[in-house]
């Protein structure tokens, strides 16, 4: 042993809990010395001894059900209650996890468990007595509240101190809750607390109660929860109404002060702005000049400037320095020099100039259009001595005027439809008489609108997306192909050629030309480059485009299709005879009769003249039943294509010859199918016409045999050609237990036919329910003749149940009839069941088994291991027995996970308290394994093969024989 197990094996030696690690069967392979000690066992008495052994009566089935969950979830844990070396029964808190090998098989579980006696004895126990004595003493003396609570809230202990703060009796507390104690404003406050106290043990609070006689009082709260004492709550109030009211008046004290100090700072603050009036108003005034966008300018009356603001400097790009004390004439361009010259001579001469618009220059050279207000500065005589100017950038809306200027005369003379609409708010702006008279609307309409409104393909979002490339700049020219939307609801396709007016990025223009013409002539190219002109149907290439994407819809579903090649039967004699007019007429009512045959998203396609093809899709992902749907389909086009046709005043007869192949995924290409569908074709054409064939050979054998099957199946059950033959079970000592029923299907011409072949045929045309009744009335009848024989009356028989079988709704009365028809003790009737059988329906599966279980009948989960039962289920079930599957028994020597699983599924048998058996069971090594790891019943050939009931008895009696 290395270092650090006995370092393990010494901490687990001193240690007051008991350790233990258990095998698959329960068995005792570790434990320490104070598992030892509690059971008053030496460590030879212990070896190999069930875990269950230790532990009352009452909890073994606990501890059974918590072994389940532990190879279920992991880990489980619980409280138990064990026999000690005295006899008393001691309580331990326990956690167990599953253990694993090395190859990473379950191979038991591990547990630890710690004494919790003292917390689980009697209230009456000298201990209990105590501690109670004790915590009185410890409750009355204390000077605040004190509480024990239940984890429901409802007080369980109260002191004197509590009782004389909440004004209510003892006896009244102790009929009350916590919420009864609560003020009205506390109580969510309160939940929240107590979410904290169960998450993290304990918290300490302020909250609200309400006294007896209706007083709120404020109160502290310290608590603990204790989960190993019957999950109480240990709780101290403390009353601290008088220092929230102390807190309170302290509060309003500091106000009053606050309020005297800051009046007096208002004082002193009014006397100094007294002083300091007129340099603040200065301050002020000059702080809303230069928060201005406007260019606020003072010039003297020669144009001299005196002062300049920030929105000065933004909109001309001087700053203050560079124009003080110059001539304003450096903002004026040449051209507007003399009308400058002349305005300020006008104000000199005492002219009222108010208002008007001119131009100006920047400091880059950039020309801006300006609104200008002038107003005089007046000495205190009140004489002109400046000019102050307020000017207001308008480049933008004298922009917008010029742009709708220059688009006017071609939006109201344009037939074409033609829109300006802002950049900003996506609104129209303008429209032209043409987009007026399309659209319906007004131009006083259309300015409530915007694009996405006569758009109805996009939505804001979409729209915003489209025109970003042109307010990226990343585009200059946008071609949209959509839609347009009257007034009146009917909508036309249109072209739209969109741009950004790169003058001022404001504005969109959008040129719109209507395209309905166009798209037309483009649905007619298209549907005659894809669509037969005399039928409508798709043509091959269409078909051929509609077959590819079909392969790829079967390779993602795993669905497979079906291609049908159908070609008239003479109908060049029709041609020949009536004519062609008359051909084509024919060929439109065979048209109208295939597409009144097959299914929503199957096509049906003309290659010419009067070859025809239907694509079906979402057949069956299994080969034969896909075939078998297509073949049912196939019949019903060759019934109606075969019903006479009225040509004018003919009546015509004609039949057709269907060739077919399947396809699932995409392993074979189109054009491959359509060349194999084609010659299927031809073989129905050889076959006497009138005729379906596939394409595969054998897959025609296989639909012919079964269909064959299936008839014959059918004669089976008339004629009664099915018997049932027996397979022995036994158990460790060859004394035979009973024996499983298995049908047999004996041919006159085939011979023995395997169950594999004929049941699961009978499952799928429901042929299994007369059949299934049959073996149970058999099975009945041989039970009430073993009933009179003394080495036979003691035996079981097992009758294997289907799933359809057992969901019928009267399969409780067939089995009571049976039962009492006969006259059987319903014990030695065993029903199989498979897992399957039990994934649909539980509710109704529990309820069914319940009550035949209660006339005595039993159950056997047959092929355990192999399906997916849920353990939560199979608890709920009454079952008698488990049925190991063969499949894990047949490598039981050589893989040790067939062993596992096999250990595994023996120690669920004994923790559910059921019989096992193995099925399969075929030689001595085998049944030796079985044996070995617990399992002591069986069945296989090793024991007998399945005989008929003559040789079965002969087989009981040896076995009796050799027994005895």
């Amino acid at each position: 042993m290395d270092s650090k197990n006995q370092w393990l094996e010494r901490f687990f030696n001193i240690t007051p809990d008991i350790v233990y690690f258990v095998d698959l069967e329960g068995r005792l392979q570790y434990w320490n010395a104070a598992l030892e000690e509690l059971c008053g066992l030496t460590t030879d008495e212990m070896k190999d001894r069930f875990c269950l052994e230790f532990v009352c009566d009452q909890d073994k089935p606990l501890v059974a059900a918590d072994i389940q969950k532990v190879f279920a979830n992991g880990s489980h844990a619980n409280t138990y209650r064990f026999i000690g070396s005295n006899g008393a029964l001691v309580s331990y808190y326990c956690n167990g996890t599953v253990t694993f090998n090395e190859q990473g098989v379950p191979d038991g579980f591990a547990g630890i468990g710690r004494n919790i006696s003292e917390f689980k004895q009697p209230d009456d126990s000298p201990y209990r007595i105590a501690e109670r004595e004790k915590y009185h003493t410890i409750l009355q003396t204390a000077t605040d509240g004190f509480w024990t609570v239940n984890k429901d809230g409802k007080l369980l202990e109260v002191n004197d101190s509590y009782c004389a703060m909440s004004g209510y009796s003892r006896a009244e507390l102790l009929n009350m809750s916590i919420p009864d104690l609560e003020a009205k404003e506390a109580k969510e406050d309160t939940r929240q607390h107590i979410e904290k106290i169960i998450a993290t043990g304990r918290d300490q609070f302020e909250t609200k109660h309400r006294r007896k006689d209706g007083v709120i009082i404020d109160v502290e709260i310290t608590t603990q929860f204790m989960p190993l004492v019957d999950q109480m709550f240990v709780v101290f109030v403390k009353d601290i109404t008088k220092r929230k009211r102390y807190e309170a008046e302290i509060i309003q004290l500091s106000a009053v002060l606050e309020k005297r100090v800051e009046e007096r700072t208002i004082q002193l603050t009014a006397e100094i702005a007294v002083r300091e009036q007129s340099e603040q108003a200065l301050v002020q005034y000059a702080a809303i000049i230069n928060s201005s966008d406007d260019a606020i300018i003072g010039k003297t009356l020669d144009g001299v400037v005196t002062s300049w603001n920030y929105g000065a400097s933004r909109m001309f790009g001087y700053a203050s320095a560079e124009v003080q004390g110059k001539h304003v004439s450096l903002l004026v361009p040449e051209e507007y020099q003399h009308e400058e010259s002349m305005l300020l001579e006008r104000i000199r001469n005492g002219d009222v100039v108010s208002h008007y618009e001119t131009v100006r220059k920047c400091k880059d050279n950039r020309l801006i259009d300006v609104s200008v207000t002038i107003s005089p500065i007046l000495d205190k005589g009140g004489r002109i001595v400046g000019i102050s100017t307020i000017a207001r950038d308008i480049t933008e809306r004298k922009q917008s005027k010029r742009l709708a200027q220059q688009f006017g005369n071609l939006l109201h003379s344009s037939f074409n439809e033609i829109f300006i609409f802002d950049a900003n708010d996506l609104h129209f702006i303008q429209a032209s008489d043409g987009a007026q008279k399309n659209l319906g609307y007004s131009i006083g309409e259309l300015k409530q609108l915007t694009p996405v409104d006569i758009k109805p393909l996009f939505t804001l979002e979409s729209f915003e997306q489209t025109i970003a490339p042109l307010r990226s700049g990343e585009e200059h020219l946008l071609f949209i192909e959509t839609i347009h939307q009257r007034k009146d609801g009917t909508t036309y396709p249109v072209e739209i050629r969109l741009q950004l007016l790169r003058e001022n990025e404001k504005f969109f223009l959008a040129i719109v030309q209507d395209i309905t013409e166009r798209k037309s002539a483009e649905e007619k190219i298209k549907h005659l480059a894809f669509y037969d002109p005399l039928t409508e149907l798709p043509n091959r290439r269409l078909l051929v485009d509609r077959l590819n994407q079909g392969l790829a819809s079967s390779a993602r579903s795993g669905h497979a299709g079906a291609l049908m090649f159908i070609d008239l039967d003479n109908f060049k004699d029709l041609n020949d005879t009536l004519g062609h007019d008359m051909g084509d007429f024919l060929l439109k009512q065979v048209t109208h009769r295939l597409e009144s045959q097959i299914r929503e998203g199957d096509t049906v396609a003309r290659l010419g003249g009067d070859e025809f093809v239907v694509m079906l899709l979402d057949l069956s992902g299994q080969t034969i039943e896909a075939a078998t749907q297509t073949e049912a389909i196939g019949e019903k086009i060759l019934a109606t294509l075969g019903q006479p046709y009225r040509l004018n005043n003919n009546i015509y007869r004609c039949t057709a010859s269907i060739g077919v192949t399947l396809f699932k995924g995409t392993q074979q290409v189109a054009e491959e199918l359509m060349k194999q569908s084609d010659i299927a074709m031809y073989q129905a054409k050889k076959a006497g016409r009138n005729a379906l064939r596939f394409f595969d050979r054998q897959m025609q054998e296989n639909i012919s045999a079964r269909v064959s099957l299936e008839s014959e199946l059918h004669n089976a059950i008339e004629f009664r050609q099915f018997h049932l033959h027996y397979q022995i079970q036994v158990d460790s000592s060859r004394r035979p237990l009973g024996a499983e029923a298995l049908i047999r299907w004996i041919h006159p011409t085939r011979g023995m036919v395997s169950p594999a072949q004929f049941i699961p045929l009978a499952e799928e045309t429901g042929l299994i329910l007369p059949l299934g009744l049959w073996v149970l009335e058999t099975a009945c009848a041989q039970l009430k003749a073993w009933q009179h024989d003394p080495v036979t009356r003691d035996l079981t028989l097992a009758v294997n149940v289907s799933a359809k079988q057992f969901h019928q709704t009267d399969f409780i009365s067939q089995v009571q009839a049976a039962v009492q028809r006969h006259g059987v003790n319903p014990s030695r009737l065993k029903l199989e069941l498979t897992e399957s059988l039990l994934q649909a329906n539980i509710e109704e599966t529990i309820a069914t088994m319940n009550a035949l279980n209660d006339i005595g009948v039993q159950f056997s989960l047959d092929d355990f291991g192999t399906g997916y039962s849920s353990l939560q289920y199979l608890k709920r079930l009454p079952l008698d027995q488990l049925k190991i599957d063969r499949s894990f028994v047949r490598d039981i020597g050589t893989d040790i996970n067939d062993v596992a699983v096999v250990r595994a599924i023996i120690a669920m048998a004994r923790s559910l308290d059921l019989d096992v058996i193995a099925e399969g069971v075929e030689t001595e090594e085998q049944q030796q394994l079985l044996l070995k790891n617990g399992c002591a019943r069986f069945q296989g050939y090793f024991f007998g093969r399945p005989v008929p009931m003559e040789q079965l008895e002969i087989l009981l009696r040896n076995e009796r024989s050799l027994i005895m």
